[in-house]
């Protein structure tokens, strides 16, 4: 692996982590992270994946989509951290690695509901569970970033 596209996926990699962890902490995306994931699209680029990238933040509409049907399930951060993250991957393999994401946090709302119907008791119903996203999207993203560099 050329010295470029390490240093381009360490930086992917911390701020995948780092958008996660603020997103954890704090239930919010800051804006830094996302331009620094955007950044990380910038390093190593080359002529064959620059339609891909610049078509990438496209994977952000679903997003936008639900976050204006349903404000309170879906934010302004994690949109643009999608956005951000296609400026990295290019369109087709957000997508998968947003698909993969949310289907994981659907799991974990589903299984965390399960525990507390069981074991808590006033347990939250699962359309109110907040469930911070970066996390899990981040796991996807990762995944799918893997997979672009093997190939």
């Amino acid at each position: 692996m050329p010295a470029d596209a390490a240093v381009r996926s360490v930086w992917f990699f911390c701020t995948l982590a780092l958008a996660s962890a603020a997103d954890l902490r704090r239930h919010l995306i800051p804006n830094t992270f996302c331009i620094l994931t955007a950044v990380a699209g910038l390093i190593a680029i080359s002529p064959a994946r620059f339609v891909g990238q610049i078509l990438g933040p496209l994977a952000a509409l679903p997003f936008l989509g639900v976050a204006m049907i349903f404000p309170d399930r879906a934010g302004g951060g994690d949109i643009k951290f999608v956005a951000s993250v296609g400026f990295v991957l290019g369109l087709l393999p957000t997508l998968w690695g947003g698909i993969l994401g949310l289907s994981l946090a659907i799991g974990y709302a589903a299984a965390r509901a399960c525990i507390e119907k069981h074991c808590a008791a006033t347990p939250t119903p699962i359309g109110e569970i907040a469930i911070p996203l970066a996390p899990f999207l981040s796991i996807g993203f990762a995944i799918f970033y893997v997979l672009e560099v093997m190939t």
